[in-house]
C-alpha cells in the first residue's frame, strides 16, 4: 500500500495495521479491551507514516451557497494540500471578499473606517462580527503522546489571531471562528493563516483544510433610475444635492445606471436588467433595492415584468407617474398628431389647455417621444390593467408640490426654478395650470379644411386635431406630476414635500427612503 497517497477513511486502518504487527493475536483483545492501552499508544502522525500525506478534493461537508455577505473559496493555494506537517506550512489561504459597501467608508487597506463603522451597525448597513468556516482534516488536539504535545494549529485572520482548531484524528471536522466584520478587507484578498502544530518543535501532526469560506450580514445594493430626458448624471450634486453624499455616509453600496434618455419603458427595462445583473453578479447578490426619479420607477416596473434573475426587493419612486399626466396626455397629441389648430371640444374655463397646446415644440425642456407615450394616463391604465405596473410589493412613494407658499399660483422664481432653464420657466406655469384643472386628455379626430389665401391667390390647406380635456377639481403638482399620481393606492406614500419636480431629490429626502428599506434582507 502506498502510504503517501492514502485516504483519511483508511487512516484509522492503517493505525490498526501498524499495531497487528507488533502484538501477538492472543493479546490483541485484551488490548483492544483496554482504555488505558489505548491512551498509551496514541502516536504522532509522524510515526505512523513517515511521510504521511493526504490529497483530498472533498471532505464531504458541503460550502455554502455564494450570496450578498457569504464568499467561499474552494481551490487555491492553502487548500487541499493533503495532511501537511509544520515543515510545510504554514498554510496562506488567500480569500477574496467584493466591495460590498461604499468606498466612500473604506481606509486605504480595504477595511471599514472605525470612525464610520459604529454608524453602519446602528443603521443595519452591516453586522458586527462575521463567521469564517473551514472543514480541517486530522486535528490531534487531544492528543496523548509521551513526550510530545497535543497538536495546535492557529488560525489567523489578517494578521490577527482568531483561535486554534478543535478536531479528531484522521477525520474531517466542520470549523467556525468569528472575527470582527472590522477586520475585514472588502475589494481585496483577505489572507487566512493555518500555522501547524505550533506547540512542538518537529513534525509530529499534520492537517489540512477543505475550503473557506466567510460570511457577514450587510444591507442590500441600491440602484438609482433616472427619468425621462435625463442620465445617470441627473443623480449629481448639482441636480440632486445630497442624494449621493447621503448614500455615501451611510456605507450603502449603490450604482447608477444610464437607460436611453428618451427610451419606452420596455427598452429601458431591458438596458437596465443587463446592467443590474451584471452589477449584482460582481457582489454575488440576486436582490436589490431602487431608488427611482420620475419615468425611472416606471421602467422598474417594467423590469419587474421581464421576470429578472434578481429580486427587486423594494422599489421607491420620487413622484414617478404611476397614473399618467396629463401634461404627457397634452405633449403626446401634439407629437403625435401635427396640426395648424388644436382644439377641444370639453369645457376649458380659463383656456389652461388652450394655452398649453400653443406652446411651441415641446413644453417640458427635453422628453420626446417614444418614452413620453409611456407617461401618459392612457398608457398607465392599460399597463395596471396588465400587470406591468403596480406589480412591486414595496413600493415606497413621495410627490412634491411646486406652489411652494401654498397659494394657490405657481410662480416661474421659485417655484419652477431648477426644473426649466431661465427662459422656458413661462412654459413651466402653462403645465402646471393644466395639470391642476385637468386630470387626462385624449386625441379625438384630424380635420382638414382649405381656406383661401386672397392676397397670393391660392388656397392653403388647414389641419386642425380635436381632443379632449377632462376638467377636475385642483389637483397640487410639481409641474409634471400630480400628488394623487405619484402616490397611487398600490405604494406606501411616505408624505410630500414643497418642492417641483426636480428639486425634490434631496439628501433628507433620500434618507426617507433608505430608512424604510436599509433593514430588509
Amino acid at each position: 500500500m502506498d502510504r503517501r497517497n492514502i485516504s483519511e477513511y483508511d487512516f484509522f486502518t492503517l493505525k490498526d495495521e501498524q499495531m497487528t504487527q507488533h502484538i501477538p493475536i492472543a493479546m490483541l483483545g485484551f488490548f483492544l479491551l483496554s482504555p488505558n492501552y489505548a491512551l498509551a499508544q496514541d502516536l504522532p502522525d509522524s510515526q505512523i507514516i513517515s511521510a504521511f500525506s493526504t490529497r483530498s478534493s472533498s471532505s464531504g461537508i458541503a460550502p455554502p451557497k455564494e450570496t450578498l455577505g457569504t464568499y467561499v473559496l474552494n481551490s487555491g493555494g492553502g487548500l487541499d494540500t493533503g495532511c501537511t506537517y509544520k515543515s510545510g506550512g504554514p498554510l496562506i489561504i488567500k480569500l477574496p471578499v467584493p466591495n460590498v459597501v461604499n468606498e466612500a467608508v473604506l481606509q486605504s487597506d480595504g477595511t471599514i473606517d472605525p470612525g464610520k463603522l459604529a454608524n453602519m451597525q446602528s443603521q443595519s448597513v452591516i453586522g458586527a462580527k462575521a463567521r469564517i468556516s473551514m472543514p480541517v482534516f486530522d486535528i490531534d488536539s487531544s492528543a496523548n503522546v509521551p513526550g510530545i504535545n497535543p497538536e495546535v494549529d492557529v488560525v489567523s485572520f489578517n494578521g490577527k489571531t482568531m483561535g486554534t482548531l478543535q478536531g479528531a484524528d484522521g477525520r474531517w471536522t466542520d470549523t467556525n471562528l468569528q472575527v470582527d466584520v472590522g477586520e475585514i478587507k472588502f475589494g481585496q484578498d483577505n489572507e487566512i493563516r493555518v500555522d501547524i502544530d505550533t506547540a512542538n518543535s518537529g513534525d509530529n501532526w499534520c492537517m489540512s483544510v477543505d475550503w473557506v469560506s466567510i460570511e457577514f450580514d450587510v444591507a442590500l445594493p441600491v440602484v438609482l433610475a433616472h427619468g425621462i430626458a435625463a442620465q445617470a448624471d441627473s443623480w449629481d450634486e448639482s441636480s440632486a444635492p445630497g442624494v449621493l453624499s447621503t448614500l455615501d455616509d451611510l456605507g450603502i453600496r449603490y450604482e447608477r445606471f444610464s437607460a436611453q434618455k428618451n427610451g419606452t419603458t420596455a427598452t429601458n427595462a431591458g438596458i437596465l436588467n443587463r446592467k443590474i445583473q451584471t452589477f449584482l453578479d460582481e457582489l454575488k447578490a440576486d436582490k436589490v433595492h431602487i431608488i427611482a426619479h420620475s419615468k425611472g420607477g416606471l421602467d422598474t416596473q417594467n423590469l419587474k415584468a421581464l421576470s429578472p434573475n434578481f429580486e427587486i426587493k423594494s422599489l421607491s419612486t420620487f413622484s414617478t407617474p404611476h397614473l399618467g399626466s396629463v401634461a404627457a396626455d397634452l405633449s403626446f397629441i401634439k407629437m403625435e398628431h401635427y396640426a395648424d389648430r388644436y382644439t377641444n371640444t370639453t369645457a376649458d374655463p380659463n383656456n389652461f389647455a388652450r394655452e398649453y397646446m400653443k406652446l411651441p415644440d415641446i413644453p417640458f425642456v427635453g422628453p420626446k417621444m417614444p418614452g413620453i407615450e409611456d407617461l401618459t394616463t392612457d398608457t398607465a391604465s392599460n399597463a395596471i390593467s396588465a400587470g406591468t405596473r403596480g406589480n412591486i410589493t414595496q413600493t415606497f412613494s413621495m410627490g412634491a408640490n411646486a406652489d411652494l407658499d401654498q397659494d394657490g399660483v405657481i410662480q416661474k422664481d421659485p417655484d419652477i426654478v431648477g426644473l426649466f432653464p431661465w427662459g422656458s420657466r413661462w412654459a413651466g406655469v402653462a403645465a402646471w395650470e393644466a395639470l391642476r384643472n385637468f386630470s387626462s386628455a385624449a386625441y379625438l379626430d384630424t380635420q382638414q379644411f382649405v381656406s383661401p389665401h386672397y392676397s397670393n391667390g391660392y388656397n392653403v390647406i388647414i389641419t386642425t386635431v380635436r381632443y379632449t380635456a377632462n376638467v377636475t377639481t385642483a389637483q397640487e403638482n410639481d409641474v409634471v406630476v400630480t400628488l394623487a399620481s405619484a402616490n397611487p393606492s398600490f405604494a406606501t406614500s411616505l408624505g410630500n414635500v414643497l418642492a417641483n419636480h426636480s428639486t425634490m431629490k434631496t439628501g433628507p429626502n433620500v434618507l426617507r427612503f433608505v430608512q424604510n428599506i436599509i433593514s430588509m434582507r
